[in-house]
């Protein structure tokens, strides 16, 4: 059995952004005394379905279903915008940064895939997608008010990054934090890769 999810990865520019801006809240956080566990800059995404554990069995059902959606959507642009919590301030577990840009293109591209995996014989999601990239898990509410009225007041916005691919991972839980294993990526569809070396 492996940890499963599918996801789009965030580009080194975006991930650098987000790494200074931990570096500034974690500073926050100490001085807040807020208990939060971040996460790793370099284990920044936006996933699309997190499949939880899966037989090897089934793996190739989830790469078929990956392939088949990537390759019938188009690449689409989407940039990094603003913070929040979820469920909400009033119970805040996880911290976020938000996803804007294409979001129909987005959401039709999660859709797809959620549909063609609950035909493969996965369950599919019961609540509503919304896409974004967790930055920390808040693993206690003592002292948690005063830090979420800075970080939610923060500014953070990206260049805007084009989605070219979709990536399937393995998720090892370790002492340190789960590590992500690559275990297929798939272009969408009609991304149009230049030419080198032509005259």
């Amino acid at each position: 059995m492996a940890r499963i999810f599918i996801a789009i990865d965030i580009p080194d520019n975006c991930c650098n952004i987000v790494r200074d801006r931990l570096a500034v809240w974690r500073s926050y956080r100490s001085d807040s005394r807020a208990d939060i566990r971040w996460v790793r800059s370099d284990n920044l995404h936006l996933t699309l379905k997190f499949l939880g554990d899966v037989s090897e069995d089934r793996l190739d059902l989830v790469y078929s279903a990956s392939r088949q959606t990537a390759a019938s959507h188009d690449a689409f642009p989407l940039y990094l915008s603003g913070t929040g919590v979820f469920p909400g301030t009033d119970n805040p577990r996880v911290l976020w940064i938000g996803i804007k840009g294409a979001l129909d293109a987005l959401c039709s591209l999660q859709g797809d895939l959620d549909l063609l995996l609950e035909r493969a014989g996965f369950p599919t999601e019961t609540r509503p997608f919304s896409p974004h990239l967790t930055t920390g898990r808040v693993r206690s509410r003592r002292r948690i008010a005063r830090f979420l009225n800075t970080y939610l007041e923060e500014p953070i916005e990206s260049a805007p990054f084009d989605v070219k691919e979709i990536a399937i991972y393995k998720s090892e839980i370790t002492g340190n934090g789960p590590l992500y294993h690559i275990l297929a990526r798939y272009p969408l569809g009609k991304v149009v890769i230049a030419a080198q070396g032509l005259s």
